[in-house]
């Protein structure tokens, strides 16, 4: 496995829009299980079907005064199981 391939796996809540910017919009907290280059795994009880378009918000705290950073991404749900989801990364 290359390095661009392993999972860092974490505990870190963040964000989740789906069918962001839609009269269908959900908004979800949940937290990041694994992250990798190409997506994120979340262990949930939120049922989200495959294909949902989403929004992935996270809020990182840096530097001295540990002010509050957005940092939004794209992507898209490719797998669902019971009791998590991933979501790919959509690249521009």
């Amino acid at each position: 496995m290359d390095k661009m391939s392993k999972c860092l796996h974490l505990d870190y809540p963040v964000i989740v829009l789906a069918h962001p910017g839609t009269l269908r919009e959900k908004t979800f907290l949940i937290r990041v299980a694994d992250i990798s280059s190409s997506g994120l795994w979340f262990r949930s009880d939120a049922n989200l079907t495959q294909g949902t378009p989403t929004q992935v918000v996270f809020q990182l705290r840096h530097g001295p005064e540990k002010r509050t950073l957005k940092v939004k991404f794209a992507g898209r749900v490719v797998r669902s199981d019971p009791g998590g989801f991933s979501i790919a990364f959509e690249h521009p």
